[in-house]
């Protein structure tokens, strides 16, 4: 919807083309560098053991999914 916005000459803001592209490949690249870094985040606490049975992070999650 921001892109539309922007792309939109409605509203008086005008940009053209190839700063809307950048745009979309700047925020593309960002979303995927914080996947990158999350998706390594968690394969690392993986190997590390912190989501076994018994451990703290499996505590939380059954607390989470025993909310209700």
């Amino acid at each position: 919807m921001a892109l539309f916005t922007l792309g939109s000459q409605k509203y008086g803001i005008h940009f053209s083309k190839d700063t809307l592209l950048n745009f979309t490949y700047i925020t593309l690249l960002i979303g995927f560098l914080i996947f990158i870094v999350t998706f390594i985040r968690y394969y690392i606490l993986l190997i590390k053991g912190h989501y076994r049975k018994g451990s703290r992070k499996e505590e939380q999650r059954d607390n989470m999914e025993n909310f209700n």
